[in-house]
């Protein structure tokens, strides 16, 4: 099983700004270390709303038990390969990251 690994960047929701978010698809025009704005809709309220985002890359999992294993450790090693840039952007230390 495959999952895809995002930084957010930038949202309307500021409480989402710094977070991680995984994903069993990936999201459309993204590439791994690149900030992109991927357009959302709230499923409660219909809304649309916009989220800049930078791919992390993806990591397979053989099953559920090793993704919950490893998923921790495995998005922490994902954050160390992008730039640093990112990861301020994100309001995130890249000295924290991996610590």
């Amino acid at each position: 099983m495959r999952r895809h690994f995002y930084l957010i960047v930038d949202s309307p929701n500021e409480d989402r700004v710094g977070g991680c978010d995984i994903r069993e698809n990936r999201y459309p025009q993204s590439s791994k270390n690149e900030q992109t704005v991927q357009q959302k809709r709230n499923l409660e309220s219909g809304e649309t709303y916009e989220e800049t985002i930078v791919s992390l890359g993806y990591e397979d999992y053989e099953n559920e038990a090793e993704y919950e294993d490893s998923v921790v450790e495995d998005m922490n090693e994902k954050l160390a390969e992008i730039d640093d840039q990112h990861l301020r952007d994100a309001g995130v230390d890249p000295e924290e990251v991996g610590a």
